[in-house]
This record gives C-alpha cells, structure tokens and sequence, in this order.
C-alpha cells in the first residue's frame, strides 16, 4: 500500500501540479479505489491508508493541511509564555474505500516563530506493552511531546525511541511508527 501511495502522491502532486491537501487526498483515494476495484462489496479488499499531507507557505507563515484518520498537533507559548499542545482533527475516513463518502477538508493554521507541528502514525499511541500489556495511548505521547518539544530533534527522537522500546519490552511492534516534527 505504501508503494502505490508514494506512487500515486507522486503523480498527483509533482506530475499534475496539485497543492492544495484535501484535493491531494481526494485524489489519493479515487486512484487507489479504482487501482484496488474497490466497491464496498463483501470479500473485497478493504486497503486503505491513514495520511496527512501538509503544505507550509513561508511567505504567509500558514500551515494547510488535510489528513486520512490522523490527527495533527502543534505546541505553542500561550500569553504566559507556558506550551500548550493543540489537536487538530482530521477527517475520520481513510484513503481508500469508506462507508463515508464525503471530500477530505483542508485547515489553514497560522503559524509564529517557535512552533512545532507534530504529525504521526498511530503506531506509536497503539503499542502495547507496559507492566500491564496495555497500549500505550495519545495522552501519555502528547505529554511527552510537550514535555520534550524544546529539545533538539534528535533529541526527541532518541528520548521517544527509548521510551517506546522500554514500554514494548519483550513485545512484538504492532504497527508501522512514524512521527514527524518541524520548528518554525
């Protein structure tokens, strides 16, 4: 699936030119539909992906993004000077066949000198392990990352891999992990 995605992305966005997320999306899914035969039919493949595509504009300082299932963060100084992590929602439908039919939406968010933007797999929130065998969930990873969002990014990067390969243990990795971090 991630071969065909790539692939498509490719087309759409460097062989026809498209910019804007949501089209990117829409796109996205009605090539991998008609590559798939998908029909909603019992028996049929239900493939699909979870994706953000995000499009940053230096010369306006905006963020537009659109995402497949995957929920975007963004950690900002509020008037007190204190980080606060925000959520943006994405569409809750993937790239591919859905019993929701309805077109990806793109988000404008204006962005300031300092922010991070998070955008991520749900690999990491479902991984199980712990002391109970548990997954470890969004809320403990959105704690880090605000926790962690100042320090260098190989800095996260290593404090997050360490921190997931701890809590997995003797744990199979469930899921694809990718997460994303950029500091404007």
């Amino acid at each position: 699936m991630t071969m065909l995605g790539l692939s498509f992305l490719d087309e759409i966005i460097a062989g026809q030119g498209i910019s804007d997320p949501a089209q990117v999306l829409n796109l996205l899914r009605d090539k991998i539909i008609h590559a798939l035969n998908q029909s909603g039919n019992a028996g049929e493949s239900k493939d699909g992906m979870d994706i953000t595509i995000c499009c940053i504009d230096r010369k306006t300082n905006q963020l537009t993004y659109a995402s497949a299932n995957n929920d975007l963060y963004l950690i900002r100084k509020d008037e007190n000077g204190e980080p606060v992590l925000k959520e943006y929602k994405a569409n809750r439908m993937p790239c591919g066949y859905s019993t929701i039919d309805s077109p990806f939406t793109s988000h404008v968010v204006p962005l300031h000198p300092g922010d991070c933007i998070y955008t991520l797999t749900d690999g990491y929130a479902d991984q199980f392990g712990g002391p109970n065998g548990k997954k470890f969930r969004y809320r403990q990873l959105e704690n880090m990352l605000l926790e962690h969002h100042k320090l260098p990014f190989e800095a996260q990067k290593q404090t997050l891999n360490d921190t997931i390969v701890q809590w997995k243990g003797e744990l199979e990795q469930v899921d694809d992990i990718l997460l994303i971090g950029i500091r404007v």
